[in-house]
């Protein structure tokens, strides 16, 4: 991710967004199922441990004042965008500069539709103003 946003820092506070799945969980974020990818839900890990290389992405975006658009305008619904077909992690998402993210007007996840057949994560989108 740094190497990312050291691509992004000349751009300023141009309009972009990052968009993708950051394959980490945001830090106020709560998931409905086993966090480590070879646990099924509700399943026990019997020697849970930290990953050999801590998930920093969304910290490093949120450091450099990048905001989360699904979060700024859901601050309490989980949003959950894996795994389907039971939901229960949001590892998808769109980040934007402060001046863009004032302009945003619409964030969501798709869920329905062929949304819930197309992969085994579903789509995130933004409007901006």
């Amino acid at each position: 991710m740094q190497a990312i946003l050291d691509i992004l820092q000349p751009l300023g506070n141009q309009p972009h967004v990052l968009v993708g799945d950051m394959n980490a969980l945001h830090l106020t974020d709560h998931t409905n199922v086993a966090v480590n990818p070879h646990i099924e839900p509700g399943e026990k890990e019997e020697h849970p441990q930290e990953p050999p290389f801590p998930r920093q992405s969304i910290p490093l975006l949120l450091k450099a004042g990048y905001v989360d658009c699904y979060r700024m305008l859901h601050p309490t619904t989980p949003g959950y965008t894996y795994k389907l077909p039971t939901p229960g992690l949001r590892l998808d998402y769109i980040f934007a500069p402060p001046p863009l993210a004032q302009r945003l007007q619409a964030c969501d996840i798709v869920t329905a539709g062929e949304a819930v057949i197309a992969s085994d994560h579903f789509p995130i989108w933004a409007e901006f103003g």
